[in-house]
């Protein structure tokens, strides 16, 4: 709330009663029970009907470390009970095999690109002060070149270059 990222009328709404639950990895032994409610739940939805769990899905339920807490659970307990067929629940173990995401890449790299390349086709026309960042030399560019915002889906700064 102090860095601005949720509304303090909401906090202040939400806020009556706190309720601390600790993450899902830290209450293993929660799972078991919650596997049984959640089957029980989607295979009743699904007009399934499970006699058993696998006991290496529940194995590897229990080692998971949950991410994504009761909802990441909610949504392999549903996809499984889509896609298991006969009546021994169990899920693929891929689907529990943590990828480390790559980390996402800005888009500065790509916008000094196309700046370096319209500047290098149109050197001649301009020149941009060596201080700016991508995004300006872009919004400079743009508006050397006489492109409105509303054209290049950039907004030029207040000041004129």
């Amino acid at each position: 709330m102090t860095e601005g990222h949720f509304r303090q009328d909401l906090f202040y709404r939400l806020n009556v009663f706190p309720i601390q639950i600790p993450p899902l990895r830290d209450r293993a032994d929660d799972i078991s029970l919650l596997v049984d409610y959640l089957i029980d739940r989607f295979g009743t939805k699904a007009g399934k009907r499970f006699r058993s769990i696998n006991k290496k899905t529940l194995e590897l339920f229990e080692a998971y470390d949950w991410p994504g807490n009761i909802r990441e659970l909610q949504n392999v307990i549903e996809r499984a009970v889509i896609l298991c067929e006969g009546d021994t629940f169990s899920v693929d173990e891929a689907w529990l095999t943590r990828v480390t995401p790559k980390p996402a890449k800005t888009s500065v790299p790509l916008v000094a690109s196309l700046v370096e390349e319209i500047l290098g086709m149109n050197c001649d026309r301009i020149s941009l002060p060596s201080n700016l960042s991508p995004l300006g030399q872009l919004r400079h560019g743009a508006w050397a070149f006489g492109i409105a915002s509303s054209d290049s889906g950039v907004r030029p700064s207040r000041r004129a270059p």
